[in-house]
C-alpha cells in the first residue's frame, strides 16, 4: 500500500455564457476583437492529488452518465515516462500532467458534477483544477491566473485538437460575473461586471438551467468550420458574429443599468444568431423545448456550449420559473439548480 505525503484537492467552477461566443475565437478575435459576458457558477470539476513515495502515477476519472449513473476511466502508469495520448476520455487529464510535468508519482482522482459536452466548460474546468494542484505544488516557476488559463488553452488546443476560446479558461480560473474582451493571442482583458446585490439575486433567481440530454456534441468537423477562416469569405456569417459581440457589450451595459428584462431578451436575440450561424447548434427537440418555456413565462432562452452538448438557458419572467421547470421536466429536460460563484479556482490541502 502506497504511503501518501500529501493530499491536495482542487475545484474549478463551470460556467453559462450569457453572449458573445465564438468571438473569442481565433481569427476573429486577431481580426476584429471579440468580447464574452459569462458567469461562473456552483457546479464544478473536482480533483484529488494524493502524492507517492514512489514513481507510480494512477489515474481515475468517475464521468456521470445520461442515466444519473456514472462511468470509472482508469489508468496506471509505472512513471510519468509512460503517459501516452490515445484519443481516450482521459487524454486532457494526462496532456495536462505532461504540460505540468510533475517529478514523482501520485494517485489522481477527478469528478464532475455534470455531464460530458454539457455546454458549461466542464473540459477547462478539469484542466483548472489539475493544473492549480501542480502549481499548489511547486516551489518555483508558479503559474499566476493568467498563464495557468493560457497554459488550459495551450493544452486543449495544441495538444488534444480540441478547439476552444478564449473565454472559457479564463471564467474557470477567474470566476464571477464577468465580460471578457479578447484581442489575439494572450491579449486578454477580464471585468467584472459589478450589480448592486439584489439585483444579482434578482438575475440568479430569473436563470434556469435545464439539461436537455438528447442532443450530441457536435462533429469536429462542424465545430472546425465554425471557427476556420472561411467564415471570413462568408459576410453574412461575419456580420452573425459581429451582432453576437454587440449583444455582448449590450448585455454588459444592461446589467449595469440593471434593466434585467433588457439582458433576458438579448439572451434571445444571441440564440437567433447563434441557429443562422450554426444551423446544426438546434433540434426539433430543443426547439420545442424553447418553445414551451416561452409559452410558459421564458423571455430569452439559448442552448449553451459550441454547437451542441445538452444544457438550456432561460430567462425568466420573475416568477415563472417553477412553472417552466416543470412544464419541461414533464417532455424530457430536468432543471440544474445552482447559484453563481465567485471564487472561480480554488485549491487547498486535505487530511485525508
Amino acid at each position: 500500500m502506497a504511503t501518501y505525503k500529501k493530499i491536495i484537492r482542487a475545484r474549478a467552477p463551470l460556467r453559462i455564457t450569457f453572449g458573445g461566443g465564438s468571438t473569442d475565437h481565433s481569427p476573429y478575435d486577431e481580426q476584429f476583437g471579440g468580447v464574452c459576458v459569462n458567469a461562473t457558477i456552483s457546479k464544478y470539476v473536482y480533483a484529488t492529488l494524493k502524492t507517492r513515495n514512489d514513481d507510480l502515477i494512477n489515474i481515475r476519472s468517475d464521468i456521470i452518465n445520461k442515466d444519473d449513473g456514472f462511468n470509472t476511466h482508469e489508468e496506471n502508469l509505472n512513471s510519468i515516462k509512460d503517459i501516452k495520448l490515445n484519443s481516450s476520455v482521459l487524454d486532457l487529464i494526462k496532456a495536462t500532467i505532461l504540460e505540468m510535468n510533475p517529478q514523482f508519482g501520485f494517485d489522481l482522482y477527478v469528478r464532475s458534477d455534470v455531464p460530458l459536452h454539457s455546454g458549461l466548460g466542464a473540459s477547462t474546468a478539469l484542466g483548472a483544477s489539475i493544473i492549480g494542484i501542480f502549481n499548489h505544488l511547486r516551489e518555483n516557476n508558479k503559474l499566476d491566473k493568467n498563464k495557468i488559463a493560457e497554459t488550459i488553452h495551450f493544452i486543449e488546443n495544441k495538444k488534444i485538437n480540441n478547439l476552444l476560446g478564449r473565454q472559457d479558461p479564463y471564467a474557470a480560473v477567474f470566476g464571477g460575473l464577468n465580460i471578457i474582451k479578447c484581442d489575439g493571442g494572450n491579449n486578454v482583458t477580464i471585468n467584472k461586471i459589478n450589480i448592486p446585490e439584489r439585483h444579482l439575486l434578482d438575475l440568479e433567481k430569473n436563470l434556469i438551467i435545464v439539461n436537455q440530454r438528447a442532443r450530441a456534441k457536435a462533429s469536429g468537423k462542424e465545430y472546425e468550420r465554425m471557427h476556420s477562416n472561411n467564415v471570413f469569405n462568408d459576410e453574412d456569417k461575419l456580420k452573425l458574429l459581429h451582432g453576437s459581440k454587440q449583444n455582448a457589450l449590450s448585455m454588459a451595459k444592461s446589467l449595469q443599468n440593471t434593466d434585467l428584462r433588457r439582458f433576458g431578451e438579448l439572451i434571445g436575440e444571441v440564440w437567433e444568431k447563434k441557429k443562422k450561424y450554426n444551423p446544426l447548434s438546434t433540434d426539433n427537440n430543443i426547439n420545442n423545448l424553447l418553445n414551451e418555456a416561452a409559452k410558459n413565462g421564458a423571455i430569452g432562452s439559448k442552448l449553451m456550449g459550441g454547437g451542441g452538448g445538452g444544457h438550456l438557458l432561460i430567462y425568466c419572467t420573475p416568477d415563472t420559473e417553477l412553472k417552466i421547470k416543470s412544464v419541461l421536466n414533464k417532455i424530457g429536460a430536468e432543471s440544474l439548480d445552482f447559484s453563481f460563484d465567485h471564487e472561480g479556482l480554488k485549491v487547498w490541502e486535505a487530511d485525508e
